[in-house]
């Protein structure tokens, strides 16, 4: 069986963060001594792999330690013939990045891509509201492995908000980048991916994962500034703030670029 890795280039402009990502997206071999040449060794050895490399383009503009990665995941393939390379655009621009600064770039890494939903409705947006730990968040999460992003989107909000995506009205909007130290000694890495998009009119019966229920996850259709207000209040209790303010930031984004009022009327 092919397993399929999905890496976004964006994350090996940097050496040492690069092969933080490299070993947690392709769950590389403890002995994995983060250069160039481990890489290649790791590579020319791994069973049947087929790499995705989004935005490679701009990576290779760039220059510098990122294009020498790209270099020797190439050189890899030419030597493996497990090993596929497939290079794709970026599936959208990156809106900002937030890093909480607070880990050892060279502690295991922990991989999360994510979705979440952008769900305007006239003036207002149809959020999730925390009730435990009064913070909003964009309804979404997590994308399995192997699972396409549009159907892990599908599936999430369903789950969270009780709401039914229309897939033809999927539009990429943009991308956050999030890392921040993890559980125990480890790096949390997760790039958010933001669509627009519309639901069907009929509401279902939420689907809450255990913590999710815990924290009260109520679907609710609000404005903007009283979700900004409301993540930008310094207390939610154990929850990232890295993670809350990523919810405010994308709202004022959204203000920004026109999608929804300035004032709140």
């Amino acid at each position: 069986m092919v397993n399929t890795v999905t890496l976004n280039c964006a994350r090996l402009a940097d050496r040492e963060l690069a092969h933080t990502y490299l070993a947690g997206s392709l769950s590389l071999p403890a002995w994995y001594g983060r250069n160039l040449d481990a890489l290649y060794d790791c590579l020319t050895d791994i069973g049947p792999c087929a790499l995705v490399l989004e935005d490679a383009d701009s990576l290779r503009r760039a220059g510098g330690y990122g294009s020498r990665i790209l270099d020797a995941i190439d050189d890899a393939a030419r030597a493996n013939p497990a090993l596929t390379v497939e290079y794709r655009p970026a599936p959208m621009a990156t809106l900002f990045s937030l890093d909480g600064a607070n880990y050892d770039p060279r502690w295991p890494a922990v991989i999360r891509p994510s979705v979440r939903a952008i769900i305007l409705r006239g003036d207002e947006i149809a959020l999730v509201h925390s009730l435990k730990y009064d913070y909003y968040k964009f309804p979404g999460g997590g994308v399995e492995p192997g699972e396409d992003r549009i159907a892990a989107l599908v599936r999430e909000v369903r789950e969270e908000a009780a709401l039914a995506v229309l897939s033809e009205s999927v539009r990429p909007y943009g991308m956050v980048l999030r890392t921040e130290k993890g559980a125990g000694e480890r790096v949390f890495i997760q790039d958010n991916y933001y669509y627009l998009c519309r639901t069907a009119p009929e509401a279902l019966a939420q689907d809450l994962d255990g913590y999710e229920a815990e924290e009260g996850f109520t679907p609710e259709t609000v404005a903007p500034q009283t979700a900004i207000a409301a993540n930008r209040r310094p207390d939610h209790g154990p929850k990232s703030p890295l993670m809350i303010l990523r919810e405010a930031r994308v709202l004022e984004k959204l203000i920004a670029d026109g999608y929804l009022p300035a004032d709140g009327n």
